[in-house]
């Protein structure tokens, strides 16, 4: 088992000697990202990607109640996220066609 530990790690620290200690191999990677934040830094884009694509339904139903293209603006929020919403906030309303 091969263990990658970024270059700026401590040779002698604590978890690089239990790590050898258990016969593992360690592997130094430039500007590796250690374990830890990685997951931290993957929750945290989770969390923005759900928070955007929330935005971007509301934009869609706000769009949808000024009587246009929810899919347009949900498409259009995605991209420009809440600046979508303020044009659309700043938008008058269209009437509605009764063709």
């Amino acid at each position: 088992l091969t263990r990658i530990c970024p270059s700026g790690a401590p040779p002698n620290s604590p978890r690089v000697a239990n790590l050898l200690a258990e016969g593992q191999t360690i592997r130094s990677v430039p500007n590796a990202v250690p374990p830890d934040n990685a997951a931290l830094i993957m929750e945290k884009s989770q969390d923005y990607v759900v928070g955007w694509s929330t935005l971007a339904l509301i934009n869609a139903g706000l769009a949808q109640s000024k009587y246009r293209s929810g899919l347009l603006w949900f498409l259009i929020s995605l991209i420009l996220g809440p600046v979508a919403t303020l044009i659309l906030v700043l938008l008058e309303r269209e009437t509605p066609d009764d063709s």
